[in-house]
């Protein structure tokens, strides 16, 4: 049986954060994520949303990307050995470049979801301006990485 271990997540991690400067974050099949900085975890919908994502990811033998709030893009990659789900990584959130002119709206979303004016302004702010090319580039670099990494067979 194949073991997810700190070490892969840490080499995954590195290697991921290097390359695109996002931080994935690891997701267990109740959908908690394992990550003390968590923005998005406030919003009401949020666990929802991304066990979906992660189930689509599963169906559909690929990582998924979603968007967790409007001009939010998100993605999760499902860790499967052998037909076996161990988790997901959830790949970073990043503004959608399409989008320029959804910055209230998004704030206000996040506000009416859960999430304080105060911290939603600095959640915001602290995110990259990606054009959707630049998305897909890193999802699979992320699912590459894992793989690569780990050594499993999805």
């Amino acid at each position: 049986m194949a073991i997810l271990s700190k070490r892969i997540l840490t080499d995954v991690s590195r290697t991921y954060h290097k390359a695109c400067g996002l931080r994935p974050r690891y997701m267990d099949l109740s959908g908690n994520v394992a990550s003390g900085d968590d923005a998005l975890s406030a919003l009401a919908n949020s666990r929802r949303r991304r066990n979906y994502a992660l189930q689509e990811s599963i169906n559909v033998g690929a990582p998924y990307v979603f968007s967790p709030a409007p001009g939010i893009s998100s993605w999760i990659v499902a860790l499967e050995n052998k037909r076996m789900v161990h988790g997901g990584l959830i790949g970073g959130e990043v503004l959608t470049q399409e989008l320029p002119d959804t910055r209230d709206e998004t704030l206000d979303y996040l506000v009416a979801h859960g999430m304080g004016q105060e911290k939603g302004e600095k959640f915001l702010a602290g995110l990259s301006v990606w054009p959707e090319i630049r998305i897909q580039e890193a999802v699979e670099f992320l699912q590459d990485t894992f793989y690569q990494i780990s050594g499993w067979k999805p």
